[in-house]
């Protein structure tokens, strides 16, 4: 499974606002899980056996962690964000998960290292 079906995965769980949902494992999965986890969109996943994860999402008073989740990744024709391109999002509420040199993050931990990337999801 790709990231662009792991974001339409999760978008339509928590619309149905389902406890868990399960995706196949892939590295860039994991690691746009672990971001997730880290920033508290989601309570945790749990590999299984099977090469698929169960992803465990978060809610609060009754409404999902994650409002909105955007899939910013296209093949035709991909967002790359330069250093001074990625000041912009600093005012706005959600996070740019980007691919870059130094692995997968955030837009506010490129800030801090110095580097820009290729966006994959927006995250309200």
């Amino acid at each position: 499974m790709s990231l662009p079906n792991l974001i339409a995965n999760l978008r339509n769980a928590t619309k149905a606002n389902k406890f868990k949902t399960k995706v196949k494992i892939s590295k860039v999965n994991l690691n746009f899980l672990e971001i997730l986890r880290q920033h508290k969109f989601i309570s945790g996943y749990l590999r299984t056996q099977d090469n698929q994860v169960i992803v465990f999402l978060k809610y609060t008073f009754n409404k999902p962690s994650i409002l909105n989740i955007v899939n910013l990744h296209k093949t035709a024709c991909p967002l790359c964000y330069s250093l001074s391109n990625l000041y912009k999002f600093e005012k706005n509420l959600g996070f740019v998960i980007l691919t870059t040199s130094k692995g997968i993050i955030t837009h506010k931990t490129a800030l801090k290292r110095g580097v820009g990337g290729m966006a994959l999801a927006y995250i309200i």
